[in-house]
């Protein structure tokens, strides 16, 4: 049985739920440019992103998807980027 990649998985989550991308970008705290990368597969989300989709997908039936199906697509991982949360507490800091 071959397994879908976790962004078609994402995609099914997201219609069996009915979530849009925005509503999904905010239930994972980022971007829904950064969501649609994972589900076109540009992208592969780091660890805690990768926990925070596995946690928000474990009541799904179809079996939640776990971080580790993540880490064998083959993506570039853009590390330079930062995640929203690290953004926030930059710019906190920045104001501090």
């Amino acid at each position: 049985m071959t397994r879908l990649n976790p962004g078609r998985r994402l995609a099914g989550f997201m219609s069996d739920s009915s979530r849009t991308v925005t509503a999904l970008a905010r239930a994972l705290d980022v971007t829904h440019t950064m969501v649609g990368h994972l589900l076109a597969g540009r992208r592969a989300p780091g660890l805690g992103l990768a926990t925070s989709i596995e946690t928000l997908s474990a009541s799904w039936a179809k079996g939640p998807i776990r971080a580790v199906e993540w880490a064998s697509m083959d993506v570039k991982r853009d590390h330079k980027r930062e995640s929203a949360p690290a953004r926030r507490a930059r710019g906190a800091r920045a104001a501090a």
